[in-house]
């Protein structure tokens, strides 16, 4: 259960190739699609640039931000599961409806990120994406 709580918080880090990882570059992908059109000249300086920026462009700054953090977080929160030892050693109760639950989402992220399903989610999510736009 340990393993498959890991699984789940790398994935929300975007940790690739698990499926949070795709999705936080395709949202920094349509962030610069969207904003490479303004011209980015430093011949006026750094300064200027950075100004005339659109701010669009510092939600994607915001994005590997986010990521960088949650990963630090996420990875703390493993090594006390994986390497610290508990305070008492309770004995948990057993839970089979859970545990198929959690196994069940384990298989499915690991399908929709890296298995077989994940070019069909993608073309699904695409074709969703261009009936929008």
């Amino acid at each position: 259960m340990a393993t498959a709580l890991f699984v789940f918080m790398l994935a929300l880090a975007g940790v690739p190739p698990l499926a949070g990882f795709l999705s936080k570059l395709l949202l920094v992908s349509g962030i610069v699609d969207a904003t490479v059109h303004t011209s980015m000249s430093f011949d006026d300086g750094v300064l200027s640039t950075l100004q005339s920026l659109h701010w669009v462009v510092y939600l994607g700054l915001l994005v590997f931000l986010n990521s960088a953090l949650s990963l630090y977080y996420y990875l703390r929160v493993g090594w006390v599961m994986f390497f610290e030892d508990p305070p008492t050693r309770k004995r948990m109760v057993y839970a089979p409806f859970l545990r198929i639950t959690i196994m069940l989402c384990l298989v499915g992220t690991l399908a929709f990120g890296i298995g077989p399903l994940a070019d069909h989610l993608m073309g699904l999510v695409s074709n969703a994406a261009i009936a929008f736009f």
